[in-house]
């Protein structure tokens, strides 16, 4: 299989025999690899990376049955890995048309048992990594022809393909300040091993990357979903200090929702910056919806503050470095994670969505009684109101209809837009609505028009409009059109709702429902 990118129309690389040609041995082998060019492109599709532009390597989370592929210690230096699934993407794997594909499963059937190099007298890093493997594990004689010598012979060949994995540890190099040692090309790191200088078991970290969706297939928003850190395993991207103490700190596996998008980070190992001579820092440490983790060193000062994570970022914790420091330990490590459930869609409720990030903010209104000001012309209110009760304190355009609902109790002469007391006005709202309706709005102040109906000349039974200042109050008035013809008195309902497209959509008639977001005007 080729790159993500690959012509979407066939899914996949494999091209089909033409009819009459000879095929090899190894040709009919590699029929098979057109369902996992196929199967595989859907996968890389499903769980493609958009910030790093390749599909995402990683596990699955537990979903009540399994810890796919976790290491867990059986000894002091003994390790077993889990049996379970995961994807990798290799992109310097070698490839045709026939496969396989760059995006491969890893799949361990039966748990993987081992053990580490034996202590050597410093501490030191070692890694557990997988890789994909697969083998043909059951074959059949055909009768097959060479396309060069037209001589007809029996070959053995594969039928079907078993997928497995192929473990492969690591040794770091032991030092007093060891690092983990680099990741082999073609493989995903798994597990972590802290072993000690010259004795005792070695202390072992999580550092799968997380399985997860690609951000074209979730539901929420990409940007209107509160920064959070979803409840789970309580040690989700927590950070902790090392043991033995230096002057680092892991970072432990888990996920983060970040404007909305949800993204995996593997276990990370950070250096903290040497500590100042006389005077004590806080650094931060954060995750980046780029999928990075870093930390942020703070400025020494008498009375130090943490700097701020950046836009695109959200704080894990801060770190107390005291003036001539060596070591971090557990004590300076403030956690400043927010956890809160995911529930998908459902997480988009008030208190935990960033209202103004939403393309159309998600606002309600308040609309205030109105006050005739002359013979023929009625002003009302349009109060905005957020979800948690209060104006919203930034300001953002807020997008509304208006419409003249009814007219009740009309004594006017009739016209082709007053059909007698109780006619509902939305009828006439198309493009045959005339010029001479009844009762029509029109703008007075904190208002942009969004759409009008130019045939009536800015005024219309219906009006789409913005408030462009959500924290204060929009005003509008119906106006009764060309007394000398109508006269009389009437009561006309004007309802004011927010909308998700202010042009070409509107909640149906049934909808138009609700005491404090519709007014009843009384002509005299």
């Amino acid at each position: 299989m080729a790159d993500s990118d690959l012509d979407l129309s066939r899914l996949g690389g494999r091209v089909n025999a033409d009819t009459g040609m000879n095929l090899t041995a190894t040709d009919v082998d590699r029929i098979g690899g057109m369902a996992l060019q196929t199967i595989t492109h859907l996968m890389e599709l499903m769980h493609f990376d958009a910030d790093q532009g390749v599909p995402i390597t990683g596990f699955p989370r537990d979903v009540n049955d399994r810890d796919h592929c976790i290491v867990t210690a059986t000894s002091d230096l003994g390790y077993s890995v889990a049996t379970g699934f995961g994807m990798l993407y290799d992109s310097a794997a070698t490839v045709d048309e026939f496969g396989p594909a760059r995006y491969l499963p890893i799949v361990v059937d039966v748990p993987l048992t081992g053990s580490l190099a034996a202590h050597n007298g410093q501490p030191r890093w070692d890694i557990v990594c997988l890789a994909p493997a697969y083998v043909s594990d059951q074959s059949a004689s055909r009768n097959v022809k060479n396309p060069s010598t037209g001589v007809t012979s029996v070959a053995s060949i594969g039928q079907r393909t078993r997928f497995s994995a192929a473990i492969q540890v690591v040794t770091g190099t032991a030092s007093a300040t060891p690092s983990p040692p680099s990741v082999p090309a073609g493989h995903v790191e798994i597990g972590r091993a802290l072993v000690p200088a010259t004795s005792g078991a070695a202390t072992w970290h999580d550092s799968r990357p997380v399985l997860e969706l690609g951000a074209l297939y979730k539901s929420i928003p990409a940007h209107a979903c509160a920064d959070f850190v979803p409840l789970g395993d309580s040690g989700e991207l927590e950070v902790v200090a090392q043991s033995p103490a230096a002057m680092r700190v892991d970072v432990r596996r888990g996920r983060a929702v970040i404007h909305g998008t949800m993204r995996g980070y593997p276990t990370t190992t950070l250096t903290v910056a040497a500590a100042d001579a006389a005077l004590d820092r806080i650094d931060l440490v954060k995750v980046g919806s780029n999928g990075t983790v870093g930390i942020e060193t703070g400025t020494p000062a008498a009375t130090p503050s943490a700097p701020a994570p950046g836009g695109n970022a959200i704080a894990l914790a801060e770190i107390l470095v005291p003036a001539s420091t060596t070591t971090v330990i557990s004590g300076r490590i403030t956690d400043l994670r927010v956890r809160e459930p995911y529930h998908g869609t459902t997480h988009l409720q008030a208190g935990t969505t960033h209202f103004d990030r939403l393309d159309t903010p998600a606002v309600g209104c308040v609309v205030l009684a109105g006050t005739q000001t002359n013979t023929n012309t009625h002003t009302f209110t349009v109060q905005p109101v957020w979800p948690n009760g209060d104006d919203h304190s930034t300001p953002v355009s807020a997008k509304f209809c208006a419409e003249v609902l009814d007219v009740v109790n009309d004594t006017t002469t009739a016209t082709d837009y007053d059909e007698g007391s109780g006619q509902d006005l939305r009828k006439y709202l198309g493009p045959d609505i005339g010029t001479d309706p009844d009762y029509v709005l029109k703008p007075v102040s904190n208002i942009t028009m969004e759409s009008v109906d130019s045939a009536v000349d800015f005024f219309a039974p219906r009006m789409y409009f913005t408030v462009t200042d959500p924290t204060a109050q929009a005003h509008l008035e119906v106006r009764r059109r060309n007394t000398s013809v109508h006269g009389g008195t009437g009561s006309v309902i004007v309802h004011v709702w927010p909308m998700g497209d202010p042009i070409n959509t509107g909640p149906s008639p049934a909808a138009m429902v609700g005491p404090t977001n519709r007014v009843t005007l009384n002509f005299t």
